[in-house]
Formats: C-alpha cells, structure tokens, sequence
C-alpha cells in the first residue's frame, strides 16, 4: 500500500511539472508514462482513491486544527478588547457621577432639590429621577456635619435656614427611628425641642442654617403628608 501511495504521489508530480521544450515534454511524457504503467500493476483503482482521501483527509483536519487555533486566538483578543473598552466606560462613568455629584460620602452621593409644595410621597418621586435615587439617611457625626454645610451654601440670601425631606423615619410610640433600610442609626443630633411625638410625626426632616443658631441646626419630624420646600436624595 505504501508503494502504491509512494507511485501515486509521482505521477502527480510528473505530470503537473512537465513544461519547456519539445523533447523536455517528451521525456516527461514517457516518464508519467512508465509511472503509469508501475501504478496499473501495483495499485488497482479503488486503492489510489483510498490513498488519495486519505490525503484529503489528513489536510482537511490539519486546516480545521489551524482554523480552530485561529478562532480561539481572535476569541480571545476580541474578549481582551471588550473587557478593555467596559473598563474605560466604567472609569467615564465614574468621572462623570463624581463630576455631577455635588456631595460624595463613603461612596454615595447626596444632593438637595427644591421644588414647591412637596410632600414625602412626591420628595421620593423626585429623587427617583436619578437611577437608585431615594430620600437620604443621615449616617453619623460626620455626615452630619458634610450634609448640613453644604445645606447651608445653599440658603437664599433672604432667608436664614433651609429644610429637607429626609428617608428616615420614627415610630411615635417606640421612639424607634430607622433608616430607610430599616436598621437603626447609631448617631442622631435633634434640633432643640426635638423630636416631636405626635403619632402622626414619623418622616424626619433636616435643618440647616446660616445665622449661627446651631442649636436649631439637626434632625426633626414632621407629618408626611406636610408639603415642603426641598429634600436630601442619595444614590
């Protein structure tokens, strides 16, 4: 079978070199020939086929392999690029929350918005604009005191105070108050007087002032459904 592969491989060559002049193309005539005539009594006709799939067969596989080797390295480098152009717009996102929040604690970001006649139930419509947005908690002291300068920046010139809708909320019963995850704060600083237990008064608010009354400055409660000028949002 070798020999017949090995005879069937040299009339191929033979005869797909034979070119030049006319005696070159006669010798190489009778050579394809003679390497016939070896191949009719070595090799009957189906055996050359076999050999010559088998040839086919061999070079088909190995150009799958290769395709395959192909595909997997383009795979991956399209996957490198992919992974490369998420991580540059995680980081675009990134500068542009950092570069519109106004106010950034602990990985959050706060920020106050005015409109009139607002109750909780629209303060927490209005924060829901931004994707995650909420009414905000108060974390601790210093939270606290980041939140209420920036409140006070935010005082018109012909007022003395400014006051938001917070997420926090109080039972009048227990004296509980929760934030909006429903675990409790471990800091709370109460404008003086505060807070008011009447069983209606469960959404806590913020006050922020410029005239130096601190004691006025802090947390207080009010009736929800009590319309206000402004409210704390987080996301």
């Amino acid at each position: 079978m070798i020999s017949a592969v090995f005879l069937f491989l040299t009339f191929l060559l033979t005869r797909n070199s034979c070119h030049g002049s006319s005696s070159q193309l006669a010798t190489c005539r009778q050579v394809c020939q003679n390497v016939g005539v070896q191949l009719k009594s070595n090799v009957v006709p189906s055996q050359i086929l076999q050999a010559d799939n088998e040839i086919f067969k061999s070079e088909v596989q190995a150009n799958v392999r290769i395709m395959m080797a192909m595909w997997e390295v383009t795979t991956k480098s399209l996957q490198d690029e992919s992974n490369r152009q998420i991580d540059e717009l995680r980081k675009e996102l990134r500068y542009t929350q950092q570069a519109l929040c106004p106010l950034s604690f602990n990985g959050r970001c706060f920020w106050a918005v005015f409109e009139k006649n607002m109750n909780y139930s629209t303060a927490e419509k209005v924060c829901a604009r931004i994707s995650n947005g909420k009414p905000a908690n108060i974390y601790g002291h210093d939270h606290l005191f980041v939140v209420t300068r920036y409140l006070r920046g935010l005082v018109r010139r012909n007022q003395v105070s400014v006051y938001a809708w917070l997420g926090m909320t109080v039972d009048p019963d227990t004296e509980k108050v929760l934030f909006t995850n429903g675990q409790s704060p471990r800091y709370l600083k109460w404008r003086q007087n505060q807070p008011d237990f009447t069983l209606s008064y469960t959404q806590l608010m913020i006050m922020a002032r410029t005239d130096g009354n601190q004691k006025q400055e802090g947390l207080y409660n009010q009736n929800p459904a009590y319309e206000k000028p402004a409210v704390l949002c987080e996301a």
